[in-house]
């Protein structure tokens, strides 16, 4: 599994080409080793754009869940206590 990083870094700057395309600096398609072809996703999250490979979307989703589950069986355990 690939270990996402929890700190951010800030990589430069890019512009939007008449034909809606970006440049990526240098710097960020080396430290995500990103290729020519690769397939990102584009995310709106409460007003912030996001670019990223799918497997981290399944990653962070799957990480999610798990979490919820873990919350749902302790609201569970704890409501049963309360009925006994």
């Amino acid at each position: 599994m690939t270990h996402i990083k929890s700190h951010i870094e800030v990589f430069g700057t890019t512009k939007i080409a008449e034909r809606g395309q970006v440049v990526l600096p240098i710097e960020a398609r080396r430290a995500l080793r990103l290729r020519p072809g690769d397939t990102l996703l584009a995310v709106n999250c409460c007003g912030i754009l996001t670019l990223m490979k799918p497997k981290d979307l399944d990653q962070i989703l799957d990480r999610a869940t798990a979490r919820f589950q873990h919350q749902i069986k302790g609201l569970r355990t704890a409501i049963k206590r309360h009925r006994a």
